[in-house]
């Protein structure tokens, strides 16, 4: 009897009628045992959330992504929690541990590169994700989602590069050792992260418990991204309100579903494509090699996806002002939001006036050329280079970029972009 009841219960989920499934689940002896595990209401928000919450019927197949990277960091998860019970975060033993997953355990290999390489599978999909916001205007029509994901951004970067460092190998030391010189201006802060004033054992100690905590902080920020992303509903590429627009909208189960896996079915098999075959190598190969306090590396770079970063703090000589900087660009993000405050005359726009898709363009082209120039050694070219593209990436943000009434003019881009310039210039070290 209770296996008819669940068959029932299948077919009724699976063809989209959930409200019956519910009933049925209700009258069935075996689930009211667990009513007090998982009560109604818990239920009823989950169908809320599934059948009846509404989504536009004209998004693509990028408003997927959102469902795709939940998925990939529910992976990082089990993948993180499986090496963990292998690893060892003493610093005599961290990078023969990480050699004992590959070589020793059974899948140990597969295990480990899943972890390594779905990182850079989530910065490229979260680069995407935050594109489309800024081209939708997604922080001005919903402030408190856009400030959110801004946040899971941060703290993305952030247990990056934590388990960056987890590796303990010559790259990585010495990444954290520039680090720690730039963060040694805060008085306090470097003996509370490293333990004491240089980067040793209690250094890695401790960034191995942060990046154990840092997941648990993310999944509750996610959380909190999806609730303020069901308040409303998903935007959309047409830019319409759903509340006026009842009619264009369809339910998120079955069609947006199957979208979702669909396309997180064609990721993961490119995905499982590049993590059998290594077609493009994403660690640097340094981090491989155990360290060596005497010897330092030629060339001290981060992973792809923190490059643009790097090459601000690379660019400006000044050890403060670069670190300044480096936080003002994730700030920028942030007090996009502010934009619909912002009076019209301050933002008001002359005959040069540029395209919304030319400046998103530009600002694409100027992130990229970062990333690119970060990579290189430290010659004056692509300092030059990186402070001119620094400028100018700024100067597009704060100009109003895709705003209701105006865009960025090309006199604002132009004068704010020398400005930045000239003061990355003259930021000369005493």
């Amino acid at each position: 009897m209770y296996l008819i009841k669940f068959s029932v219960l299948y077919n009724n989920i699976f063809s989209g009628i959930f409200p019956s499934a519910i009933l049925i689940l209700l009258n069935s002896r075996v689930v009211t045992r667990f009513q007090m595990v998982f009560p109604v209401s818990m239920l009823l928000l989950v169908e809320s959330h599934i059948q009846s919450y509404g989504i536009s019927n004209n998004i693509s197949y990028i408003w997927n992504l959102g469902f795709v990277l939940g998925v990939l960091f529910i992976t990082q998860l089990v993948s993180g929690i499986l090496i963990t019970a292998h690893y060892n975060s003493d610093t005599r033993y961290a990078q023969s541990s990480i050699q004992y997953i590959n070589k020793d355990i059974s899948s140990g290999w597969f295990l480990h590169y899943i972890h390594s390489n779905t990182v850079s599978v989530i910065f490229f999909g979260t680069y995407i994700h935050i594109s489309r916001g800024l081209y939708i205007s997604s922080y001005k029509l919903m402030p408190t989602l856009w400030i959110s994901g801004i946040v899971i951004l941060a703290l993305f970067i952030t247990t990056a590069f934590v388990v960056y460092v987890l590796t303990w190998g010559q790259i990585s030391f010495w990444g954290v050792t520039v680090i720690k010189n730039i963060l040694s201006s805060i008085p306090c802060l470097v003996e509370c992260l490293c333990g004491c004033f240089y980067v040793c054992n209690p250094t890695l100690i401790r960034f191995c418990i942060l990046h154990l905590l840092l997941p648990l902080v993310i999944s509750m920020v996610i959380v909190l991204h999806l609730a303020y992303c069901h308040y409303i509903s998903s935007s959309n590429p047409l830019g319409m309100s759903l509340l006026n627009y009842s009619s264009t909208t369809i339910s998120f189960y079955p069609s947006v579903f199957h979208k979702d896996v669909v396309f997180h079915i064609l990721v993961y098999g490119m995905y499982t494509f590049q993590l059998s075959l290594l077609i493009i190598l994403v660690s640097h190969p340094d981090s491989s090699v155990d360290v060596n306090e005497l010897v330092t590396p030629m060339h001290i770079v981060p992973e792809w996806y923190l490059l643009c970063y790097y090459m601000v703090l690379k660019g400006i000589p000044n050890v403060n002002t670069g670190f300044l900087l480096m936080i003002l660009c994730l700030l920028i993000l942030f007090q996009l939001t502010e934009l619909k405050n912002t009076s019209r005359i301050s933002r008001l726009t002359s005959y040069m006036s540029l395209n919304i898709n030319t400046a998103l363009m530009l600002l694409l082209v100027l992130v990229l050329l970062d990333t690119c120039f970060g990579s290189q050694l430290p010659h004056d070219t692509y300092l030059s280079a990186g402070r001119v593209f620094l400028g100018y990436k700024t100067a597009l943000l704060v100009s109003s970029i895709h705003t209701s009434t105006s865009s960025p003019t090309g006199t604002h881009v132009l004068s704010c972009g020398i400005l930045v310039y000239d003061m990355c210039r003259h930021q000369i070290t005493p």
